[in-house]
């Protein structure tokens, strides 16, 4: 379960804003046993933007693994689905493509959330609401 506060829509738009940014020097996804890895051009501030994009998303998303390393030319972002389902470890991969397709303003919210709780994913806040 997800504990981000998506009500806090701005929050979630600089969030979401951070990975548009840091996607521009994404080279690409590789598949690990227990997740993925996104490779990143090594540019000035990317790493500790990815620290900081990696701290919140351990702060609400805790199922998930994450680690940073340097190697040579490039930034390798590991993510590692513990407790997740492969749906979602698979959706969250995708979050390149979704962020490109759907941007980061109210309505890509909506949709990257949608891709999301198809995925598997649940938002406690969506559960409170229902209480």
């Amino acid at each position: 379960m997800c504990t981000a506060d998506l009500r806090d829509r701005p929050a979630v738009r600089a969030q979401l804003a951070g990975y548009q940014e840091a996607f521009r020097f994404w080279l690409r996804t590789e598949r690990t046993d227990h997740g993925f890895r996104w490779l990143f051009e090594h540019r000035p501030g990317l790493e500790a933007q990815l620290r900081h994009l990696m701290k919140n998303e351990s702060e609400c998303c805790r199922f998930f693994e994450f680690e940073l390393q340097s190697a040579g030319d490039e930034l390798i972002w590991l993510i590692r689905g513990g407790s997740a389902p492969a749906t979602l470890v698979d959706e969250f991969a995708n979050l390149p493509h979704r962020l490109r397709e759907h941007g980061s303003d109210e309505a890509g919210i909506v949709a990257i959330k949608a891709h999301a709780q198809s995925s598997g994913l649940l938002f406690a806040a969506d559960e409170v609401a229902r209480r």
